[in-house]
């Protein structure tokens, strides 16, 4: 026979997860607080998904380069979303090979811009645009001048 269950068991026990619940989403999103303070339902979310999707390491360091290249709340998740997405796109899995790829790829965008930058081209100025410029005295015929 099967003892009939109290409803009041089955209901802290499902308070008790959910409560446990919601602390571990607030730890996995001190560090992100701790650089942007504000926060609403729907970022949360979002935000603990890309922790659920790449882990907390590497949700950290993305927060670190972001709040390093001092990105707003506005456009956190966004930014925070394609660098991991870059991340996991070269196989970084770590923090280690995250900063290695970030060096890297810095390296290559300053040499990248080093050759494509354009060489300028001096012109001098025409005579008649200098300072010192003293047009030269024309002999107008008297007919032409009347």
């Amino acid at each position: 026979m099967s003892t009939p269950y109290d409803k009041n068991v089955q209901d802290k026990r499902l308070s008790n997860r959910l409560f446990n619940k919601e602390e571990e989403e607030e730890s996995a999103l001190k560090f992100y607080k701790s650089v942007w303070p504000e926060l609403n339902k729907v970022l949360k979310r979002k935000l603990i998904n890309l922790i659920k999707e790449y882990g907390q390491d590497l949700f950290n360091h993305a927060v670190n380069v972001a709040a390093s290249n001092g990105v707003t709340v506005q456009t956190s998740f966004s930014y925070l979303s394609k660098i991991l997405k870059d991340w996991q796109k070269h196989n970084v899995t770590d923090v280690k090979s995250a900063d290695a790829y970030m060096n890297s790829r810095n390296k290559s965008t300053i040499t990248n811009r080093k050759v494509n930058k354009k060489k300028s081209v001096k012109e001098s100025l025409p005579n008649w645009a200098r300072d010192d410029y003293k047009p030269p005295k024309e002999h107008i015929d008297a007919s032409k001048k009347s």
